[in-house]
């Protein structure tokens, strides 16, 4: 093992040649996590350059308690990556006990970040009329407006230079030399409009710049300085804000990124696209600049496990038990139920033709899918079956039996008797909805029921989503609502996803919410059989609510007994096809990651009727 003077000279090898390609911030920020790392591992008696896969993981999970937000540990994470690469050595965040490190992180912590406040086009007016018409007023006038005019990062704004500016009539150009999103300073023109142009002109002229950065600081005794800091900017936002008599609330998040974040909405609202949007303000990613815009409404749009441990005692069962407890946290508990009974299944098979279930051949993996296929159940039940032998064997450091040929050949065969055709969920479309709601029934139980059936049909979520949407989470707006789903089946890490509610929806939760006399916690409950409230709604109660209201409706049984949790969902995006939706428009409103899920939904939309239950839900449940 190296001691701390050869790590550290090795670090400080790999900072050096950091030098010149990378930001100063960047390089700061990889020079403080290494050496957090540096020190967790000479406390612990471990190797940090290299490290093990095992001691970052450690470390990761290490992090979990200590107070910082997942996106913090994230960059660290990262930063270990880089700096290994650089040293010429193995990458250790590769390694899957890594991977499962960081879902453990983003499980606990959710990944969702906190945008700053969006400063509109009506709140910049009430910045413009605190800055004052003073030098420092002039200051702050031109950096609000070239702020909010041009979309761009603080860091990028304090870097303009007077040299690259121009004026042209009313407006002005200014180039950017480098960005975040052009590390290479290839270079990039600013258009200003009349109103910005001219607030910089006033601030350069009382300012008596001639050369050199554009926005500079102003003392106490009214001097200029020679620049401005990134957190100087900052700071004289919040000044500002405070000046103008905003809110606490306000006040808690508004920063040197609102302008660009409320510019960002005001220009969606205006009509402009995503990519219009993207390239003024010069975001990589869509899903970084829909976070930005996702609070403004868009016109398109198992079984319980029995207490105690039923598992015996055998050493396949000793690895299976070690390798859920690595999963624990990582995972959803349903998932880790679903890959310990999938793999019970599969060791007594194992026993009983005196094969070896851990590690496993792929020849003996073929012969228990062969075997499945012969007793009834569905391919897409054997393919789940094949993914926790697969995820077990990996997490338990085996080779992956599943990706052998025998196995391939074995869901081969499967397919071709079986076939990939899903079970199938009734679609609950508008008219039948309108039946079903006509039979909720004006007690408390009827508005849970109304309520569920319509938050269901207006999100398109799943069960387990549904079920988690909490009070604290709901902003009741004009005309509708808006809820945050802080995780989903997309969104294993918790970014979370704000969800848009019809005016019909939010008045039908608002009704429940007051009978009910909910005041936090979870938005839909359950009844007891005395008729009190239960804290919370389980997932597996959604199926024998929807099929009671369908009887009651006058539906078929064989409606009827076809409906489930999945009906809403399906229904709903037959709705929006036939309303003229694109698929893209239904994947994102659903939160469907593949396309082939969405097209088994509606591809029997004329006339509506049955369509493929969702792919890889988890374990099917009692209704």
């Amino acid at each position: 093992m190296q001691n701390e003077t050869e790590t550290r000279e090795r670090f400080e090898a790999v900072i050096e040649r950091l030098e010149g390609a990378y930001a100063y911030n960047t390089i700061r920020a990889y020079h403080a996590d290494m050496e957090e790392f540096i020190r967790y591992c000479l406390e612990h008696n471990l190797e940090a350059l290299p490290a093990s896969a095992g001691t970052v993981a450690a470390f990761l999970e290490a992090t979990i308690h200590s107070g910082i937000k997942s996106s913090s540990i994230q960059r660290k994470f990262h930063s270990i990556s880089t700096i290994h690469q650089l040293a010429d050595l193995p990458d250790p965040t590769r390694e899957p006990v890594v991977q499962l490190a960081m879902r453990k992180v983003f499980r606990s912590l959710g990944g969702r970040f906190t945008p700053a406040y969006p400063v509109t086009r009506p709140l910049l007016d009430r910045l413009l009329e605190a800055a004052g018409g003073e030098l420092r007023g002039l200051r702050d006038r031109a950096l609000l407006l070239l702020a909010y005019d041009s979309l761009r990062r603080r860091q990028e704004l304090t870097s303009l230079r007077l040299e690259e500016l121009e004026f042209h009539g009313l407006e002005a150009v200014v180039l950017l030399r480098k960005s975040k999103s052009d590390r290479s300073a290839t270079g990039h023109l600013i258009h200003l409009h009349a109103e910005a142009a001219s607030a910089v002109k006033a601030w350069i002229q009382a300012a008596g710049i001639s050369e050199g950065f554009i926005l500079r600081g102003v003392t106490a005794g009214g001097e200029v300085t020679g620049g401005l800091g990134a957190r100087q900017f900052s700071r004289i936002v919040n000044t500002l804000a405070l000046r103008a008599g905003l809110g606490p609330e306000i006040l808690k998040t508004i920063s040197g990124n609102s302008m660009r974040v409320g510019a960002a909405q005001d220009l969606l609202e205006q009509g402009a696209t995503l990519v219009q949007i993207m390239q003024k303000g010069g975001w990589e990613k869509t899903d970084t600049l829909r976070r930005y815009l996702e609070r403004l409404r868009s016109p398109g749009m198992v079984r319980e496990e029995p207490e105690g441990d039923t598992v015996r005692e055998s050493a396949a069962r000793d690895i299976l038990l070690q390798a859920i407890g690595q999963m624990e946290g990582a995972y959803a508990p349903a998932t880790l139920k679903a890959y310990r009974s999938n793999m019970e299944e599969f060791i007594g098979f194992c026993e009983s033709e005196g094969l070896e279930p851990l590690p496993a051949c792929s020849r003996t993996v073929a012969a228990f899918l062969l075997m499945l296929s012969e007793h009834g159940l569905s391919s897409k039940t054997i393919r789940k079956r094949c993914t926790a032998i697969s995820a077990i064997h990996q997490l338990s450091g085996f080779g992956d039996p599943a990706g052998g040929a025998d196995t391939r050949l074995a869901m081969r065969s499967i397919y071709t008797k079986l076939g990939r055709q899903s079970k199938q969920a009734y679609g609950i479309t508008r008219p039948m909805l309108e039946r079903m709601l006509r039979g909720c029934g004006g007690d408390l139980r009827g508005l849970r029921d109304r309520a569920l059936l319509l938050l269901a049909y207006d999100t398109l979520r799943r069960r387990r989503e549904l079920v988690i949407l909490r009070l604290e989470d709901l902003e009741y707006r004009d005309r509708g609502a808006v809820v945050l789903l802080r995780k989903s089946k997309t969104d294993q890490y918790g970014e979370g996803h704000w969800l848009h509610l019809q005016e019909e929806t939010a008045l039908a939760l608002r009704a429940w919410v007051a009978a009910a006399g909910i005041t936090e916690g979870p938005l839909l409950r359950g009844f007891t059989k005395a008729g009190g409230l239960t804290p919370e709604l389980k997932a597996d109660r959604i199926s024998p609510i929807y099929k009671r209201l369908a009887r009651k409706a006058g539906f078929e049984e064989r409606v009827a007994g076809a409906v489930s949790s999945h009906s809403m969902r399906v229904g709903a995006a037959q709705d929006l096809l036939q309303n003229g939706a694109t698929l893209h428009e239904i994947m994102e409103k659903g939160g469907w990651s593949k396309i082939d899920t969405v097209m088994h939904y509606v591809e029997r939309t004329r006339p509506p009727g049955l369509v493929c239950e969702e792919e890889g839900e988890g374990e099917e449940e009692p209704g």
